[in-house]
């Protein structure tokens, strides 16, 4: 069977949960990006993907992203990021 979550993730499930609110309040501080926003993450996705799986971000307190964080956040960028599972602009 397989896993929605991971064949078709969406930001609403899982990707908004994998910014906790740590993370999100160093990203506004530090440089203002919003990482508690649909379209910025959109917007900045291959570079949020390319920090997180270097392994540079994110800071601690904050867990590094799981192998399985990664992949499914890849998979949401090759769909085409959509925001929710009925989202009729995924490309």
């Amino acid at each position: 069977m397989s896993d929605p979550l991971i064949d078709t993730p969406t930001w609403e499930a899982p990707i908004r949960s994998f910014f906790n609110d740590i993370d999100v309040n160093h990203m506004r501080s530090v440089n203002g990006l919003d990482l508690a926003d649909y379209a910025t993450v959109k917007d900045n996705a291959s570079a949020i993907y390319s920090v997180v799986s270097s392994g540079r971000m994110p800071l601690p307190p904050s867990a590094k992203w799981t192998s399985e964080m990664q992949e499914i956040f890849n998979k949401w960028i090759e769909i085409g990021c959509p925001k929710s599972l009925s989202d009729s602009s995924v490309s």
